[in-house]
């Protein structure tokens, strides 16, 4: 495959475009990432129910992304406890009402 014949999406290509601006992170911020992947490492397995359907679901979506489901569960998860799960949309309307409005 030919580097030309790629599509990026929408997301792929604001990174691919702004990738120029990016700055290394200073050592403070390494070291925190450090900690927390040291803190990650310490996993514990569980057992969980969910309906048929969704667990379906969650294995269809997993293989899209090319990651087993158990690991689609864990960064859903992962992101729910940690407030960082974002509605993909709103995200996108906000950057593009940012960028019309000349705030990026």
């Amino acid at each position: 495959m030919n580097v030309d014949d790629i599509k990026l999406t929408p997301e792929e290509q604001e990174i691919e475009d702004s990738i120029e601006t990016w700055v290394p992170a200073g050592q403070e911020t390494r070291d925190h990432l450090q900690r927390i992947a040291e803190r990650s490492k310490k996993n514990e397995a569980i057992s969980i129910r969910m309906s048929s359907f969704d667990l379906s679901r969650i294995k269809e979506m997993a293989a899209e992304q090319g990651m087993p489901y158990q690991t689609l569960i864990n960064v859903v998860i992962h992101k729910y406890v940690t407030n960082r799960m974002y509605d993909r949309d709103e995200v996108l309307k906000t950057l593009r009402v940012a960028k019309e409005s000349g705030a990026l």
